[in-house]
Formats: C-alpha cells, structure tokens, sequence
C-alpha cells in the first residue's frame, strides 16, 4: 500500500508538528531566557551606585565584612541578594522626626 501526499498536504502536518512541539518546549524556554536576563551580580562600581556610595565606600565596607562578596580573580562581585539584605537590616520602622529648628535663629 503506497501512500501518495501532496506537497501542500506533507506542508501541513509539519506545521502542525512543528505547532505542538513549540507548545510543549515553551515554558521550558520562557523560563531560561527569564535566568539569563536577570542580574544576579554587580560590580563595586554598580554596587555603589545601587547604595548612593563612592565605590571606596563600598570596598570599605566589605573589608569590613559589613558587606559579603564574591572574588573572582581581581574582580570582586556584590550578590543582589546581599546588597537587598544590607538595606533590608538598615531600615527603620519610624521614620526620623522633623529636624528641630531653633525658634530664635533668623532666616536670611
């Protein structure tokens, strides 16, 4: 039994082929390419900017372990998590008062 297709027809299974496989393999896509575009580790320079800090500011912190991070040969790397957490340990739960102004002082 020989079973003749047409090209049209031979066109058509493949996309609907090519259809079923793109629906099966496309979270498994989404979710790399989602990895890929977010940043896990940033530069003391970045780092800086991130904390409105100098970048000694920020390489003074981590000599002082007040801030881990990641060498990698001679660049050293700050983890997002780590910079969240610094800043996360650094809130306050009551804002700071107004600052007080001296009644007898005059404006200029």
């Amino acid at each position: 039994m020989k079973l003749e297709l047409e090209t049209a027809d031979l066109d058509s299974i493949a996309e609907k082929v090519t259809e079923r496989l793109f629906e099966r393999i496309r979270p498994y896509i989404d979710r790399s390419t989602d990895d890929l575009n977010e940043k896990r580790l940033y530069s003391i320079k970045e780092t800086a900017k991130i904390l409105g800090r100098g970048s000694w500011a920020v390489r003074h912190m981590i000599a002082e372990k007040k801030l881990q991070c990641i060498h990698d040969g001679k660049r050293v790397f700050v983890e997002k998590a780590t910079i969240e957490s610094f800043i996360s340990s650094r809130k306050t739960e009551n804002p700071s008062k107004q600052p007080v102004v001296n009644p007898n002082l005059k404006r200029l």
